[in-house]
Order: C-alpha cells, then structure tokens, then sequence
C-alpha cells in the first residue's frame, strides 16, 4: 500500500510528529525533508523490489482507513472507519510537551500524544504550522516535476485527484496558514490546563 500526500503536508506534520521532539535544528531537519519527499522515486524504488507483489496507491484525501481495507477485500469494524487517530496535536498540546519533556522525550515516544489528543482543553486549540510561506513555494517548486512524473507512474483515478488539488502545485492554497512560533520563550511558562493535563497523564500510567 502506497499513499501519498501533499509535500507541504506531510513536511509540516511530520515536524510535530517527530522533528520538534528531537535533536536536529528545524533548518537542517527541513533540508533533509525536502531531499527525501520525492514521491515518484519512492514508487519506482517500491515498483522495483526483487519479490512478487502488488501495489496498491492511493492519496490520503480520501479515507485511508476505508480504502486499505477494501483493497485487502476485508470488512472493518464500523467505528474505525470514521474514527480520526494519529492527527497533529494542538498548539496547546504541544505547548505543555514541550514544558514537560518526560512526557515526550524522544520523536518516537508518542504515548502522551495518544493520552492528549482528546484532552478537550488541549483540543479545541487551533493546530500548528511551522512552515513560512517562502518555504511553503520552495517545498512545492522543487517537488514539481517529481510530481509531475508521478502522474504518470498512479492509477489514472489517482493522477486526477493530484492535478486537480492545487494542494500539490500552488503556494496560494496554503494561504490561510500562519506560522507558529515553537521556540517563543512565552511557551514555556505553565498554562492554566496544565494541572488537568497532568492528572490525566498520571490516570493513564504517565506518573
């Protein structure tokens, strides 16, 4: 199974999830997120692996969730089709981990993510964007004619969801994002949830 999404998206998300947690300064880590978002050579590499398979591609526009699991003729539980996990957390999630940094200690160790990412104070916060628009045309400049060979290399129905998101081709679809500043000194004073965050994190384990 192969799914693919906007570069844009996937850079920014895939900070919150695991870039902000580690070690790398954002400048290098972007760099090496630009290199490594080349879709149409992951598929050819994919493609090419030395054992007999099927490959299955798809966007994450659609239901992730239902799509796998028809394409494995296989029927799901109803409560997972329309349920939403492993989303980014909020500006104030990440805000308390970043305040309390056992809780979130390396990019991998996402458990209080999980615990938080329902937490309705946390929740209702707006989610969080670290790219600037300059960085936002540059993602989309230097991944466009890497998409456009990976038109040729979809499933037909794929390649017209692609060309017509202007999500993968044009700055002005992100126009409505404003970046978040993780590295404001402000962040790091407690918050009037914190408490609250902290009693649910010790109810589920996280003492």
């Amino acid at each position: 199974m192969f799914y693919v999404r906007p570069q844009v998206e996937f850079i920014n998300s895939s900070w919150w999830q695991w870039g902000v947690w580690g070690n790398m300064p954002f400048e290098q880590w972007y760099k090496h997120r630009l290199r490594e978002s080349k879709w149409d050579e992951m598929l050819v590499a994919m493609s090419a692996l030395p054992v007999e398979h099927e490959l299955h591609i798809g966007t994450c526009s659609e239901n992730v969730v239902a799509d796998f699991y028809a394409k494995l003729g296989v029927d799901p539980k109803p409560e997972l089709l329309n349920a939403r996990t492993n989303e980014t957390l909020s500006t104030a999630a990440i805000s308390f981990l970043l305040r309390n940094r056992k809780y979130r200690p390396t990019p991998h160790a996402n458990k209080a993510d999980v615990i938080l990412e329902d937490f309705a104070p946390f929740k209702a916060a707006p989610k969080p964007w670290c790219l600037q628009p300059h960085l936002v045309e540059e993602v989309i400049e230097r991944n466009r004619e890497s998409n456009l060979r990976l038109l040729e290399l979809v499933p037909a129905h794929v390649a017209e969801q692609i060309a017509a998101d202007p999500h993968w081709w044009d700055p002005n679809a992100y126009a409505d994002k404003r970046h978040w500043d993780w590295t404001d000194p402000g962040i790091l004073a407690e918050g009037h949830n914190d408490a609250d965050a902290l009693r649910r994190l010790s109810e589920k384990g996280m003492a």
